[in-house]
């Protein structure tokens, strides 16, 4: 019947499309490893528009970058300082510490908040603890 014959191309349509993505796999493996180191190193003579695009990449990748982006924080005037920080908040075990280790300023940055919302801790005898 025709039907049959329908779901039978549509059978080997999908097969084929499966056994493609795997073949592509491991490709695609060795991109998402690569790609964050070469957009770390595009991103320091990039165009102000191209900096927001790498960072909003590199967001989106969970990608480690803090050796690139904390110097840009440090530039007197960086254009998109605020979607720097919020990349290295979401970075397993980032800590801010600005200052006087006595006088931490304290941010965590969540999508619905601004880098402005810190607050001042003050800490006894200077220590930090986890």
């Amino acid at each position: 019947t025709p039907l049959r014959d329908i779901g039978s191309n549509e059978q080997e349509a999908f097969t084929w499309q499966m056994s493609r993505l795997a073949t592509l796999e491991a490709a695609m493996h060795d991109y998402l490893e690569e790609v964050p180191q070469q957009l770390c190193a595009r991103l320091v003579k990039a165009s102000e528009q191209e900096q927001r695009d790498i960072l909003n990449t590199l967001n989106d990748l969970r990608a480690e970058s803090a050796t690139v982006v904390l110097p840009l924080l440090t530039a007197p005037y960086f254009p998109h300082a605020e979607l720097a920080v919020t990349l290295l908040a979401v970075l397993p075990d980032a800590v801010f510490v600005i200052g006087d280790p006595a006088n931490v300023d304290a941010s965590i940055v969540g999508a619905h908040q601004r880098v402005s919302d810190g607050r001042q801790i003050g800490l006894e005898g200077g220590d930090v603890d986890r």
